[in-house]
């Protein structure tokens, strides 16, 4: 017979039940007989291998009293405010993580929006000092070709009075030279 069987038997006292409900009875009086020594886990180890998480809850039918060690049979007339309790917890706790959920994106997006803001302002600022600098270098640079060209100008100047000068004294040589010529009758 295996142990997980969920084929249904009547006792001797004509009762039926499952085959496996038989086996956790035997594990968990096992169990309780030798809770000291580790073997309650190994024994129910043994059974609820290979069964779902939802096999091994649906199979417990009874639970101990703390207190006085008495068994109280699980029905659904004692299982359901439980069920209900537990169920409002849940949803409570549930809004309540909504609601800080709720919150916690509200401020996310206040920040995205205060960074959206921020980077704006960034980028006004930015545009605004680089028209600035942009205006300034324009104004070195008109600056710059200012006084290249005044330098141009008075180098040209200095040229001129200086061409203006040699021509002045080649004239004077040339009137020299002819009144020279004229005077011994050259030409």
């Amino acid at each position: 017979m295996n142990a997980i069987s969920v084929h249904r038997e009547t006792d001797h006292g004509g009762t039926e039940r499952r085959k496996g409900e038989a086996v956790i009875a035997a594990a968990a009086a096992i169990a309780r007989d030798n809770s000291r020594r580790g073997l309650k886990r190994r024994a129910l180890a043994r059974y609820y291998h290979g069964q779902s998480s939802e096999d091994r809850y649906r199979d417990r039918s009874a639970d101990r009293c703390p207190s006085c060690r008495t068994e109280i049979k699980l029905t659904e007339s004692l299982a359901a405010p439980l069920i209900a309790e537990t169920r409002r917890k849940f949803d409570q706790q549930l809004a309540a993580k909504e609601v800080d959920f709720g919150r916690r994106e509200a401020l996310l997006k206040q920040a995205s929006e205060e960074i959206a803001k921020a980077r704006e302002t960034v980028d006004e600022q930015f545009a605004a000092k680089l028209k600035a600098e942009r205006t300034s270098i324009a104004q070195a640079e008109a600056k710059r070709a200012r006084l290249a060209i005044a330098d141009e100008f008075g180098e040209r100047d200095r040229q001129l009075a200086d061409l203006q000068q040699t021509l002045s004294v080649n004239a004077e040589k040339l009137a020299a030279g002819s009144f020279e010529a004229a005077r011994y009758g050259c030409g």
